[in-house]
């Protein structure tokens, strides 16, 4: 199957309010006052990422938009003031993403992005945050206790190797070759009778219909071969292929082998996390059979017949007296 999306998630949204970055807010509704330079040093509780358990990210990015309800700037172009806000795994409390923010001015927004490819995203996230405020430099604002940071967090266009979570409903490509007879190169042949045992393995965990088309192999009416497959989470199923009456198109190169596309539709987990990996998908198998065609077109390997030596006793007329045979 290859490296598969997750569906979008909606932004996860965190607040802190200034009562909890700076004491002296609390309580206080629309109180006119003069504010010093305070530390920011927070940490949110962990929020529950909807439909993931637990992903390792093959690509994929995160927006933090941070926007500053406060009545004063906050962070710095450097130094200790200047805003550091990590995602962090709350189980193990490493942070998987790091993000730097300039100073963002009283009621602005700021977006930072990161890149996620490689990370093992946990289903829960917390955001711990670190900086500064300079205050209001002694002008008088109006201060709320309420008066909040807010951050929201968009996951964006996750792609994973593995995960155990919802999957949304897939669509992707593949295709498999069966071999003709060794140095056989075919530009056409008419097939006479011919058919193969076909089984087809769902590893995935989810169900799927698998549409599969042989586009060398066309009917009187120019139509390919094709034959679906429905297979439940976990299922294998098995049909005999009948190629009888087929004609085999080679488009462009001599055909050494028959190419079969498939293409798999999923509509996903139906809204319950499965544990599923890039290596699940279908597995194929061609068994049994034989072809005979009644026409052929292209390269056929040279062989060989060994003919025993026939013996013949002729009777001559008795006009041909006298004739004698050198080699017969």
């Amino acid at each position: 199957m290859g490296n598969f999306e997750l569906a979008a998630l909606d932004p996860m949204s965190y607040a802190f309010e200034l009562s909890s970055i700076w004491a002296p807010a609390a309580g206080l509704v629309d109180q006119p006052a003069v504010v010093p330079a305070f530390p920011i040093s927070v940490s949110s509780s962990s929020q529950d990422i909807p439909d993931i358990e637990s992903a390792t990210l093959a690509s994929g990015s995160v927006a933090i938009t941070v926007t500053n309800g406060l009545p004063v700037p906050v962070s710095a172009s450097s130094g200790p003031d200047q805003v550091i806000l990590d995602l962090v795994d709350p189980v193990s409390g490493s942070s998987f993403a790091s993000f730097i923010f300039p100073v963002i001015a009283p009621g602005a927004s700021s977006t930072q992005t990161a890149d996620l490819a490689g990370v093992e995203l946990p289903g829960d996230v917390a955001v711990n945050m670190a900086g500064g405020s300079p205050g209001s430099s002694g002008s008088i604002v109006s201060v709320s206790g309420t008066d909040a940071i807010d951050i929201s967090a968009a996951f964006l266009d996750l792609v994973v190797s593995s995960a155990n979570a919802v999957v949304g409903a897939q669509s992707f490509e593949t295709n498999f070759d069966t071999e003709l007879p060794a140095d056989y190169e075919l530009t056409q042949a008419l097939i006479n009778s011919g058919s193969v045992s076909l089984t087809l393995d769902n590893d995935m965990p989810i169900p799927c219909s698998a549409m599969i088309i042989w586009p060398h192999l066309q009917d009187l009416a120019g139509q390919p071969l094709m034959t679906v497959f429905n297979l439940a989470a976990g299922q294998s199923a098995s049909r005999v292929i009948d190629f009888s009456g087929y004609v085999l198109e080679a488009d462009g190169a001599p055909l050494t082998a028959l190419n079969a596309d498939v293409l798999i539709n999923t509509p996903g987990s139906g809204g319950v996390p499965v544990t599923m990996a890039a290596g699940d998908g279908l597995t194929s198998n061609i068994s049994g059979g034989s072809i005979a065609f009644s026409s052929v077109t292209g390269v056929i390997p040279a062989y060989a017949v060994d003919i025993d030596p026939i013996e013949e006793e002729i009777d001559l007329p008795d006009q041909m007296d006298g004739m004698e045979l050198t080699s017969a």
